[in-house]
């Protein structure tokens, strides 16, 4: 897709990004509070631990794959 949408016209692309991204936070948020029975206030703060969580991890692993040249 970068590749026919990103090339003529780079902008579009990363609003297409960040439409994207947006889709994708709202059916999380729908999925907290309709399929798990959370309020609004509870389901933002799921996503937010979740993806504070994830990027903790991936920055953990990332800091590990580069110390391993170290030894």
């Amino acid at each position: 897709m970068k590749e026919t949408l990103g090339e003529t016209n780079p902008e579009a692309f990363a609003q297409l990004k960040r439409d994207l991204a947006v889709v994708v936070s709202a059916e999380a948020l729908f999925s907290l509070t309709d399929l798990c029975g959370l309020d609004p206030g509870e389901a933002v703060t799921s996503v937010v631990r979740t993806a504070t969580t994830t990027l903790t991890e991936a920055a953990v692993r990332a800091a590990d794959s580069l110390n391993c040249g170290d030894a």
